[in-house]
C-alpha cells in the first residue's frame, strides 16, 4: 500500500462514491501534478493513480448545479387569472365581449353581471413576467414548515393562479394550472405592519427581497425587492387602460364637443375603407384632435369629484354594438393637471398641458 498523503489522498479535495446492486466503491481525488497536468485518484485498492482526464472537471459541482429546479410553462393562452391575498379578484379572458370599447379588449374583470376592460398589453406583460423568469437562486430545496413560516410562505402575500392553455403551432395542446406564490419573510412582515401601525408611510422603500414558491413545490426561491413589487403590482389600477379614451378612432363616426360655451359637431362618411369628417358640410382634418385625444392618459387615477372649472366636453359616438357612445368632461385641477370624468364617472387626473393641446386642436379646425 503506497503513502497516499504525499498525494493528498489522505484529505481527498472530492470523493466520488459509485453504487451498484451489490457492490459500491469510492474515488477520492488527490493533488494535482502540475508536473505530469495529472490529478491523483485512488480507487479504493490503496494505490495512487494518475488519471488521463481530471474527474475534477465533470464532478466541481454543487446541489445547486444538480437540483432539478421547477419549471414555468409558456403560459400560451390565460383563459383565467385569480388573485388572491393582496388582492382579490379575477381577470377572465373573453373574445367579442359586450364589454369591450376597443377590439383589443380581451380581459375583463367580472363583477356581478358586468364586466371591465383591462389592458391586454398590461395584463400580457405581467405574464411575461412571470413566464420569464429564472427559478435558481433558491433558499431551500425542501422546506419545512418553520421554513415555510420564515419565508412567509404560510401565509403568502400574494398567490397567482393561472388557467391556461400550451400553444403547439396551430394546434393547442393540453390545458393546465400554474400557481405561484410570492411573499417577503416574516419579520420584514412584522416589522412593516409595525411601521404601518405606528403611522410610518415610508416603509415600501424599506422592502428588502422577496421570495416565491411554485404550487406546492418545496423549493422557495429569492427574488430581488424590484421582482417583488413587480410581481406584486396587480390591483386593478395596475392592469386597467390608463387612456382617458381607449376606443379605436377608426369607430369614431361622430364628436360633439362643447368648449367655452359654444358647441361644435363633427361628422363623418365612410370612404374607401376610412372615414372623411365634416363641420358644417365642409370638409375637415380631425388628425390633430385625433392625436391630442389619444394622448388623454391617466397620470394617476382618481374618484374625487370635480370642484372647479369644466374646461371642455366631448362626446364621442362610435360604430359599437356595445359602447355607441362616450362622454369625457375635462375640469381644472390644479396648474399642473386636469380631472377626466368618463361618463359622469370621475376616472383620472390627466396632464393640463395634453388638455390644452386638444383644446388648441380643435380651435384650430374650428376657426379655419
Amino acid at each position: 500500500m503506497e503513502d497516499c498523503g504525499q498525494y493528498g489522498l489522505d484529505d481527498p479535495i472530492c470523493t466520488i462514491g459509485l453504487s451498484m446492486e451489490e457492490q459500491s466503491c469510492q474515488i477520492l481525488l488527490g493533488d494535482y501534478s502540475r508536473m505530469a497536468s495529472l490529478r491523483y485518484i485512488c480507487i479504493g485498492d490503496g494505490n495512487a493513480y494518475l488519471a488521463q482526464s481530471d474527474p475534477l472537471d465533470y464532478f466541481d459541482t454543487g446541489l445547486r448545479q444538480m437540483i432539478e429546479n421547477d419549471a414555468v410553462p409558456d403560459l400560451g393562452h390565460a383563459a383565467e387569472i385569480r388573485f388572491t391575498g393582496s388582492e382579490h379578484y379575477s381577470v377572465v379572458y373573453e373574445e367579442d365581449s359586450m364589454d369591450a370599447h376597443s377590439s383589443r379588449d380581451v380581459y375583463f374583470v367580472r363583477q356581478g353581471g358586468s364586466g371591465r376592460a383591462l389592458d391586454a398589453s398590461r395584463v400580457d406583460s405581467y405574464l411575461w413576467l412571470i413566464r420569464s423568469m429564472s427559478l435558481n437562486n433558491y433558499v431551500t430545496y425542501n422546506a419545512s414548515e418553520e421554513e415555510l413560516h420564515r419565508y412567509g410562505m404560510d401565509d403568502p402575500d400574494l398567490t397567482v393562479t393561472i388557467n391556461y392553455t400550451e400553444v403547439d403551432g396551430e394546434e393547442a395542446a393540453e390545458e393546465g394550472v400554474f400557481t405561484i406564490h410570492i411573499s417577503r419573510d416574516a419579520e420584514t412582515k412584522r416589522r412593516m405592519e409595525d411601521a404601518a401601525q405606528n403611522g410610518d408611510q415610508d416603509t415600501e422603500s424599506e422592502i428588502p427581497a422577496g421570495y416565491v414558491r411554485i404550487g406546492e413545490s418545496p423549493i422557495i426561491y429569492e427574488i430581488s425587492a424590484d421582482r417583488y413589487q413587480e410581481l406584486m403590482a396587480t390591483a386593478y389600477d395596475d392592469l386597467r387602460h390608463s387612456e382617458v379614451l381607449w376606443a379605436d378612432f377608426a369607430d369614431v363616426r361622430q364628436i360633439d364637443i362643447s368648449l367655452a360655451g359654444a358647441a361644435y359637431t363633427f361628422t363623418s362618411e365612410e370612404n374607401g375603407g376610412g372615414r372623411a369628417w365634416f363641420y358644417r358640410e365642409k370638409a375637415l382634418e380631425v388628425t390633430g384632435i385625433q392625436t391630442a385625444l389619444e394622448a388623454l392618459s391617466a397620470g394617476e387615477f382618481t374618484d374625487q369629484q370635480p370642484t372647479q372649472k369644466r374646461e371642455i366636453v366631448l362626446t364621442i359616438h362610435l360604430d359599437n354594438e356595445n359602447f355607441q357612445e362616450v362622454q369625457i368632461d375635462l375640469y381644472r385641477y390644479d396648474g399642473r393637471l386636469c380631472l377626466a370624468a368618463v361618463d359622469g364617472e370621475s376616472t383620472s387626473l390627466v396632464a393640463r398641458s395634453d388638455v390644452v393641446n386638444l383644446m388648441e386642436a380643435v380651435r384650430a379646425v374650428i376657426l379655419k
